[in-house]
């Protein structure tokens, strides 16, 4: 039994480790935890880095005591993958334009639009540790058109649209490319990738221009719009007076899209052109037929047709010896309204027509008025006639036609006017008809445009 203690003893005495032993093991593991506690710091802060093509760029990553630990770079792929750049110093890309400095830096030489992107520089810690870089690499704008050309019927909606690429991402404007035309919002200029228009007319159709602009340059593209539609037409006079042995000209200016086929007729029937005496004439859009050495077989309706392969569309233009209205302006006057008018008529005007009623009224009121016979042919009427007894403050509306060895002319479109108080001017006729004619010359003429423009 003693024995058995003894054996056990010394076994017991053997397995134990000596005192300083055990404190040596204890401070080792107590320095081993200091050290798995300790996380180094980044200094470097993340940034957005730009280069131009071509350039060099530095990408930091300054580490405060890395101590053991191993510095990692990678960058991440457009498929979401990442590719490791550097372990510690080692190297784990084959591109010689990437290297390392020894502050840790990523350098990247003679940069290529393929290097834009993330690049990520980490430690090996535990817990991460890292930060993030983003590198453009500026890139001039291009831009081109989705589409080029663009056909649209009138009243449709319409998108014009550009796309464009470069670093950063350009900024695109969209302008009219012909010259002196605005935007179809009345502005010179509309901002975005894309414009609507919601419903397109003539007045739409042309070239436009979508510039594309970053901070490295400009690029542009072109779209052009074409808007179809059957002819529209606009005529300079409705109604043309003119005599026997004097010329006359019809004018129409057609717009349309496709271009349209013009052809005049006259009551119905194919003009008979004439080489000596009518033609036919086009500069553009306006079409032009020439009368020349009037004949009383002349006077008559014509129609100016135009036609194309979405619709046709027709205006008339009377040809007549009878007189044309010209300018029909009213002012006040004392206890009523002074109307002045102007006529024209290539032989004399034997009487001038004036009606008027108030505009909640349905009795017209009429009144006549002579003018002096002229010995020129060519002659512009004019006269003045005082309207009395009118309610003060009321709204009339009133016509005038007049009437030479033709006929009558036709009637004057409807002017409105309010009756009010004034003045008479000096030397000014009251309650009288007055009628004068004078010869056509420059100041006459000059006198008639800006009435027909301005009154």
């Amino acid at each position: 039994m003693k024995a058995w203690i003894a054996i056990l003893i010394f076994s017991l005495a053997v397995s134990a480790k000596p005192a300083e032993d055990l404190d040596y093991e204890e401070e080792s593991d107590k320095e081993m935890d200091e050290e798995n506690a300790r996380v180094p710091v980044l200094l470097s802060k993340e940034q957005e880095l730009f280069g131009k093509i071509g350039a060099n760029v530095s990408l930091p990553c300054e580490v405060d005591d890395i101590g053991s630990y191993v510095r990692l770079w990678r960058r991440e792929l457009p498929d979401g993958n990442a590719a490791g750049l550097f372990i510690g110093t080692v190297k784990n890309v084959r591109d010689s334009r990437f290297g390392l400095l020894s502050n840790g830096a990523l350098t990247i030489e003679d940069l290529t639009p393929e290097d834009a992107g993330q690049y990520i520089c980490s430690l090996s810690t535990r817990s991460p540790v890292k930060l993030v870089h983003n590198l453009v690499v500026l890139i001039p704008p291009k831009v081109s058109a989705v589409k080029s050309m663009i056909v649209v019927p009138k009243g449709e909606p319409v998108t014009l649209q550009c796309k464009a690429t470069g670093a950063p991402q350009p900024d695109i404007i969209w302008k009219r490319h012909d010259e002196g035309k605005k935007m179809f919002d009345g502005q010179k200029i509309i901002a975005g990738e894309s414009i609507t228009i919601s419903s397109v007319s003539r007045e739409h159709s042309g070239s436009y221009e979508c510039v594309a602009t970053n901070s490295e340059g400009t690029d542009k593209a072109r779209v052009s719009l074409e808007v179809q539609y059957k002819p529209e037409i606009e005529v300079e006079r409705t109604s043309i007076n003119s005599m026997e042995g004097y010329d006359a000209e019809l004018t129409c200016t057609v717009h349309a899209e496709p271009k349209a086929a013009v052809t005049w007729t006259k009551d119905n029937e194919p003009v008979a052109i004439d080489a000596d005496r009518i033609k036919v004439m086009k500069n553009g859009s306006k079409h032009v037929l020439s009368i020349k050495f009037v004949k009383s077989s002349d006077f008559g309706n014509y129609s100016c047709l135009a036609m194309n392969s979405i619709g046709e569309t027709k205006t008339d233009i009377e040809v007549t010896g009878r007189p044309t209205m010209g300018m029909l302006k009213t002012s006040p006057f004392i206890d009523g309204v002074r109307v002045q008018y102007q006529i024209e008529s290539h032989d004399s005007v034997d009487e001038v027509k004036i009606k008027y009623k108030p505009v909640k009224g349905t009795k017209w009121e009429e009144r006549v008025a002579k003018a002096d016979e002229s010995d020129d042919a060519k002659v512009i009427h004019s006269g003045a006639i005082i309207l009395e007894n009118l309610n003060l403050g009321e709204m009339y509306e009133i016509r005038i036609q007049a009437k030479n060895k033709f006929g009558w002319s036709r009637e004057s479109d409807a002017q409105k006017f309010v009756a009010e108080n004034a003045t008479a001017p000096p030397g000014g006729a009251q309650g009288v008809t007055a009628g004068t004619s004078t010869v056509v010359n420059s100041v006459s003429t000059l006198l008639l445009a800006y009435f027909l423009v301005c009154c």
